[in-house]
């Protein structure tokens, strides 16, 4: 058998749009009237309690239906399912739920999915010039649809000066999200996440330190010639030929050397560590349903006319994995556009999947071969975890990453702490209330971020539309 998807969800829609409608009402003509009564008493306003101090408790009084809604809610969903599955108890609104999204999956039924963005901005003061990532994907690689629009604050609180409490290039930071609404029914969300993490500086010249998972990640230790220790050459290339070890610093990014990757205009030449295998590589072992941060820096010698380098995770073919979702873990940087000795950072997220093969490398190569003669240079890599900032999986991912100047919290050569500035959005599949859309209407009617749970949803033409509430 099969739920009877589009009944149920017309259903649901139903409550979902009273309380988009008590919600819009206490925002709206209620929130006017309010003021209207308040601005005609003015000028009385010491003969106007106790309205003045307590008229927002007109609008308080009215989201007390939405606990009546929840209860019919989840009494449709626990019904509708337990009538088909009958395995499934009547009143288990988690089962209930957990059957409804496999059965959607199975039968491809989707939900409209909201455009959710994370973006960080460094402070203007800022001493220290670490780069920070972000994320708004789950770790399988699902679309964090719940994520609460704000802008947040991503703060160092401690430093490697003298007394600073933290060690030089692993700083620690503190996030802290907006205030956030008293409910998700209240008429003032979303104002913010409410929530707290702390996270610690990823920084490429250690090793395999519980931060950065890599060894000689900013390539200073050769001791075969031409072959930085830890790594393999890759793609048909030629120690001293394609690879070299580089000490000219002005293609170093910090340090006494980096890593050359000589063009030939046809030899994709490259580098990989292996992962579980700490003789040869890395003894990290990566582990399913994980999400981690990747940064380095690059430079160009002269300016080539082709040229683009890759980083990913591949397995022992050299094919590129996936993630759960079928998105190859790799990003690419066109080499074409950067200047001789200007380093910038590049970066991307990997997420490894449920069923991981048997042997893991992170490589870095040319998958468009550069020009012959000209070179590309890396230095300072780093591969990390990255902290996902509600805590219970349903929130950005953030990883901060060392650069050549250290952060600081203030206290010594500036005023105020080295911070970000982080601004996450959710476009609420582009409703007039956050409601109005099933992913956050079901949140609000069945708490499904606490839950951990995202209905199956799609970018194109979903088969329940929001048109149903």
């Amino acid at each position: 058998m099969t739920i009877a998807f589009t009944p149920l969800f017309t259903e649901l829609g139903t409550l979902a749009r009273v309380a988009g409608d008590i919600e819009m009402f206490q925002n709206g003509t209620l929130t006017t009237d309010l003021n209207n009564v308040a601005g005609q008493w003015s000028s009385l306003q010491a003969y106007a309690e106790p309205f003045w101090p307590n008229r927002t408790s007109f609008q308080a009084a009215l989201s007390a239906g939405n606990t009546l809604l929840q209860q019919v809610a989840a009494t449709i969903l626990t019904y509708t399912v337990n009538a088909d599955q009958p395995l499934v108890a009547q009143g288990d609104v988690p089962g209930a739920l957990s059957e409804l999204i496999r059965q959607m999956n199975l039968n491809a039924q989707t939900v409209k999915r909201s455009t959710i963005t994370a973006s960080s901005s460094a402070y203007a003061n800022n001493v220290g010039n670490g780069i920070v990532v972000t994320s708004v994907k789950q770790p399988s690689g699902l679309l964090n649809e719940l994520i609460v629009p704000e802008t947040a604050r991503l703060i160092c609180t401690a430093d490697g000066q003298p007394g600073g409490g933290a060690t030089a290039g692993n700083e620690t930071f503190q996030f802290q999200g907006a205030v956030a609404a008293p409910g998700i029914f209240d008429p003032t969300y979303p104002q913010g996440s409410g929530a707290t993490a702390t996270l610690t500086v990823i920084n490429a010249a250690n090793n395999n330190d519980g931060l950065t998972v890599l060894q000689n990640g900013n390539f200073e230790t050769w001791t075969v010639a031409n072959i930085p220790d830890k790594w393999t050459i890759t793609g048909g290339g030629v120690a001293g030929t394609n690879i070299l070890e580089n000490t000219n610093a002005t293609y170093v990014y910090l340090g006494s050397a980096s890593l050359q990757i000589k063009g030939d205009s046809s030899t994709l030449a490259g580098v990989k560590q292996l992962f579980n295998s700490a003789s040869t590589g890395t003894a990290f072992n990566p582990t399913p349903n994980s999400q981690l941060a990747f940064n380095a820096f690059v430079t160009v010698d002269v300016t080539p006319a082709t040229g683009v380098l890759e980083v990913a995770l591949i397995d022992g073919n050299n094919n590129v994995i996936n993630d759960q979702q079928g998105i190859a873990n790799s990003f690419t940087q066109s080499l074409t556009g950067l200047t001789s000795g200007v380093f910038v950072a590049i970066n991307g997220v990997f997420r490894l999947p449920n069923d991981l093969p048997t042997s893991i490398s992170l490589r870095i190569r040319q998958s468009t071969a550069i020009s012959s003669g000209k070179s590309a240079f890396v230095d300072f890599a780093a591969w990390g975890p990255m902290t996902e900032l509600y805590g219970n999986g349903m929130g950005p991912s953030i990883a901060i990453f060392a650069a050549k100047v250290n952060f600081i919290t203030g206290s010594y050569s500036a005023t105020t702490a080295d911070g970000f500035s982080v601004v996450t959005t959710n476009s609420y599949c582009g409703a007039v209330n956050h409601l109005l859309s099933f992913q956050s209407a079901f949140d609000a009617l069945y708490n499904t971020s606490g839950l951990g749970l995202l209905l199956p949803s799609t970018t194109g033409s979903p088969t329940l539309t929001n048109t149903l509430i």
